[in-house]
């Protein structure tokens, strides 16, 4: 097996010429025993420690500058350090084991208690204190970032200050936030415009996750070189006022405080019940008057909202009945759905769709591509030029809580799909290494970048962008240490996947972090007693597996004393625990395109290969997204619903169109000059899982003329589970309909209906359980003509393990009615 990636170890020595080595650490396997071996070298660097080429050597894992050494200790020795180098300093960061305190919410807290508890959680082990800096808050319009007062820096002065004061040995790292509130983009002093700037998601309403939070979009620089700027300012501030007892810091993007994507959204605007919209005569203002009854959803002045497809912007706040909003600033057609009750409703999505990121996705494809012919033949489509491709969508229109993000996953499986995600992967880490190198040019490049992150395996991580572990550490990598939720936990065993991922994939520095509130909303902690074991449950095992860090979150006051003794208990196991899980013998392969092709891929093959919480798995990552020859596989492919499905057809001439006439209202077809010569075919576009609860089900079918041809077929990419009406508006999502047909309203372009001749019958429909629960195979002729509403030729419940399982059509018993058609269905009841 080759050598690991090569980790830098935070250790450079210089010759006082300009010229730098570090220290690097790499692993192999020794095939004779299956053990693991751990080397030390030293390598060119630059000043901040990033290999450089030297004259013709290529980037390598082998071009040692003296040798190899077999621990740590002995390759710092200055005795061992190259010819004509010195003046080390030995970083321990790579290797250090501590606790970071985090106060989230200073302002519920307040600063003085927040204080406090600096002080109190020193006498318990804590040395560094990470502190919350947001950008908007700081700073509430571009015109305050560049006149940078110390008076908006003033709430975050005193907190460094009193850590600074508490002991000589602590520490300050910050995790900045560099999204914005969406009531602070406008006026003449705003940072950009929320409409055209702010990342979109795919029905191109603005990012705006809890209370607001949204983030520039990553293909917009002059958005992007403000944010950097704030950063660039934060640690130059702290870097000199704590002469650098800065540690680390870490770019808070989302409204998670990820450096990732969001991976949902918010609409702008709910249902208003009993209210009614009016406008002021003469005054192109509109209040909205809630008629005794408070607005179903929280605003704030400044808030963007939309009411009948203006944008509008709130400017006062009468009462909890009624406000005032300008005049319109521009049309939005993609209404959102209006939500019934008074509760933040976040609903699953994909980024990043605005107009920058679009035009810079144009580029980037044509700077991969050599013709456009090229791309076509890639993707199945035919594009006239690069100035007019599309990104992917997954086909939902409306924003719905219960999307299951499988459908939207699906919309990287293809080689369209992997583009798409590749690109705004590029995006990310452009950006996010721009930010660890503005850190490092103001802190004499000391302080550390930190990733952090939900979770880099679980089915958010395709929207995350977190999937490609192995470019985020090491030699080439852009951070000094991973963080996400990991461990091992006995009533949650599929986590521990993370731990291997992280050990073996990252193989740098990493750790997660243990809050209360996750605590009980997360593993069903009820108690004090029950939140200390299942937070020191995963400390343990995350410590047990070469974690070094571990970030403590009291969030409710209640369990501060038990956090206390949770900061006690890892303290003490940190500096004791000395026999780390020793290296697995057994090895997983996998790359990121299997894991863009199914999200749920890896948990399952690392299930297979023998994980477990006391089963550990060496994961190998590669950087191969297994392009195919084509995309759909099929020349004539349809997706009426985006990434939930894809039907080839045998020939375009079977589609409904030749048989029905389009009627411009709503779109509704009627029949047109039916042709008895041929059989109605209702094909279902997806299965649908109908029980509220439970895995959710997936089928693929085909129908097979007599001749052999495959007239149809389908691929169920994502499990469905149907949406209950809403009671209010009676909306529910068109995925609801397996059956789309162009005869009624609603129903748009392409459907699943097809005419098949009857003199290739009988025909063959074959059925398979793609899924892990039961579905129903089931066809019928329907209106028959002889007072029946339906024939049932097939009822089948077909298992996971049931294989293929199909029926033979005798198409000369269709009843010769004015429309013979038959259905196939495929759902879970």
């Amino acid at each position: 097996m080759p050598y690991s990636k090569p980790f830098f170890m935070n250790f450079i020595l210089s010759d006082g010429e300009g010229n730098y080595v570090g220290l690097y650490r790499v692993k192999s396997k020794d095939d004779t025993n299956g053990t693991y071996d751990t080397r030390y070298y030293y390598l060119r660097t630059d000043a901040s420690g990033t290999h450089i080429n030297v004259g013709t050597n290529p980037v390598s894992r082998g071009n040692a500058v003296n040798g190899y050494f077999d621990d740590l200790e002995t390759a710092i020795d200055e005795l061992n350090w190259p010819d004509g180098y010195g003046g080390g300093d030995i970083d321990t960061f790579a290797t250090r084991k501590f606790i970071t305190y985090y106060q989230q919410h200073v302002v519920d807290t307040g600063i003085e208690n927040t204080k406090t508890r600096y002080s109190q959680v020193y006498d318990y082990g804590i040395r560094d204190y990470l502190i919350k800096v947001e950008m908007g808050l700081i700073f509430p319009t571009y015109a305050e970032l560049v006149a940078n007062d110390n008076s908006s820096w003033a709430d975050i002065d005193e907190l460094v200050d009193h850590v600074m004061g508490i002991a000589d040995d602590t520490t300050v790292s910050f995790r900045i936030c560099t999204d914005l509130d969406d009531a602070i983009f406008y006026g003449e002093n705003g940072y950009y415009d929320l409409w055209t700037h702010q990342m979109q998601d795919e029905m191109n309403y603005p990012s705006r996750i809890q209370y607001g939070s949204g983030h520039v979009s990553l293909s917009y620089e002059a958005g992007l070189d403000k944010c950097k700027e704030f950063v660039g300012k934060l640690i130059a501030r702290y870097w000199d006022r704590t002469d650098g007892r800065v540690l680390w810091a870490a770019d808070g993007m989302t409204g998670q405080n990820e450096a990732a994507y969001n991976y949902e959204n918010q609409p702008y605007i709910y249902e208003q019940g009993p209210g009614v919209v009016s406008t002021e005569a003469g005054s192109g203002n509109t209040n909205l008057i809630g008629a005794g009854t408070t607005f179903l959803t929280t605003f704030n002045e400044n808030n963007p909202i939309v009411i009948n497809g203006e944008r509008l912007i709130v400017t006062t706040i009468g009462s909890d009945t009624e406000m005032a909003t300008t005049a319109s600033v521009g049309t939005f057609t993609n209404q959102p759905y209006k939500y019934s009750g008074n509760t933040k409703v976040l609903h699953p999505t994909i980024y990043d769709y605005s107009p920058p990121s679009i035009a810079a996705f144009r580029a980037f494809m044509e700077n991969e591509y050599e013709t456009i012919e090229e791309l076509n033949a890639s993707w199945g489509e035919s594009n006239a030029s690069f100035a007019v491709i599309q990104p992917p969508k997954s086909g939902v229109t409306t924003p719905n809580p219960q999307t299951p993000p499988e459908l939207l996953c699906a919309v990287f499986a293809t080689n369209k799909g992997k583009d798409w995600w590749r690109f705004n992967n590029r995006q990310l880490k452009n950006y996010l290494s721009d930010v660890r190198q503005i850190i490092l040019d103001n802190s004499e490049s000391k302080v550390k970048f930190v990733l952090e992150f939900g979770s880099v395996t679980d089915i958010y991580s395709p929207l995350r962008q977190s999937l490609l572990v192995n470019e985020m550490g090491g030699l080439g990598g852009y951070s000094d240490m991973l963080k996400a939720q990991l461990g091992i936990m006995n009533s949650h065993p599929d986590l521990a996947i993370t731990v291997d991922v992280f050990r073996s994939v990252y193989g740098g520095k990493f750790g997660t972090e243990l809050s209360d509130d996750d605590a009980a909303t997360q593993y069903g902690a009820a108690n004090a007693e029950q939140v200390k074991d299942k937070l020191l449950q995963m400390a343990y095992g995350a410590i047990q597996n070469g974690a070094t860090h571990m970030m403590v979150i009291p969030n409710h006051n209640e369990y501060y004393p038990t956090m206390l003794q949770v900061i006690t208990a890892i303290k003490q196991y940190m500096d004791t625990y000395t026999n780390p899980v020793p290296n697995p013998g057994i090895e997983l392969e996998y790359s990121v395109g299997q894991q863009l092709e199914n999200p749920n891929f890896l948990l399952n093959a690392w299930k297979a290969a023998g994980g477990s919480n006391t089963t550990r798995i060496k994961m190998i990552q590669s950087s191969d997204f297994g392009f195919g020859e084509n995309t759909s596989g099929c020349a004539y492919p349809i997706s009426i619903y985006g990434a939930l499905h894809t039907f080839c057809l045998h020939s375009p001439a079977i589609k409904s169109f030749g048989y029905t006439d389009a009627v411009a209202a709503g779109n509704q077809a009627v029949l047109n000059n039916y042709n008895q010569n041929y059989f109605r075919f209702l094909s279902p576009t997806h299965t649908i899982t109908y029980p509220s609860t439970g895995d959710l089900a997936k089928s693929n079918w085909r129908i097979v003329g007599n001749s052999g041809t495959v007239y149809v077929s389908n691929v169920q990419k994502a499990g469905y589970r149907r949406v209950a009406p809403d009671p209010f508006t009676g909306y529910q999502p068109k995925e609801n309909n397996n059956h789309p047909d162009r005869r009624y309203p609603g129903v748009e372009g392409e459907d699943s209906v097809f005419y098949l001749p009857k003199s290739d019958g009988p025909y063959t429909i074959y059925m398979t359980n793609t899924g892990t629960v039961s579905l129903q195979f089931l066809i019928d002729i329907l209106d028959p003509g002889n007072g029946q509403n339906s024939i049932n030729l097939k009822d089948q419940i077909i298992s996971a393990a049931d294989g293929e399982q199909s029926y033979v059509l005798d198409v000369s018993n269709i009843p010769n009615t004015t429309i013979p058609q038959v259905k196939l269905n495929c759902n879970r009841n």
